[in-house]
């Protein structure tokens, strides 16, 4: 299994960023957008994980998770894997005065539970 950690987004997070996306698969020839319903801020990429490792990640990943804030994060830009040519992934960047640090500093406490 090809695995991530990731946050979910609420509804109106969806929303705002399904709005701002609309004008890309007009600009972009091809591009098809996926469902918001599946939309998500990746907090680490886990990569091929067999099935005996999925308790011991479940703990980490809920100990690193334990006591995260919330915050507040802004779109500040698009961008496409591997480029905007041949784009197979669509992201967005995240900003904000406490989104963008609450979700780096998830993404480190998760990365070091991950490493023990």
């Amino acid at each position: 299994m090809r695995l991530f950690a990731a946050v979910e987004l609420p509804d109106e997070a969806k929303r705002r960023l399904a709005a701002a996306a609309a004008p890309l698969p007009a600009l972009v020839p091809g591009l098809r957008l996926s469902e918001p319903a599946t939309w998500h801020v990746t907090v680490r990429f886990l990569g091929d994980t067999g099935e005996r490792d999925l308790p011991r990640l479940r703990e980490a990943l809920a100990r690193g998770a334990a006591g995260a804030p919330a915050g507040v994060a802004a779109l500040a830009a698009f961008g496409a894997f591997p480029s905007w040519r041949r784009p197979s992934v669509v992201w967005a960047g995240l900003g904000g005065p406490s989104g963008a640090g609450t979700l780096a500093a998830l993404a480190r406490s998760v990365s070091a539970e991950l490493l023990e």
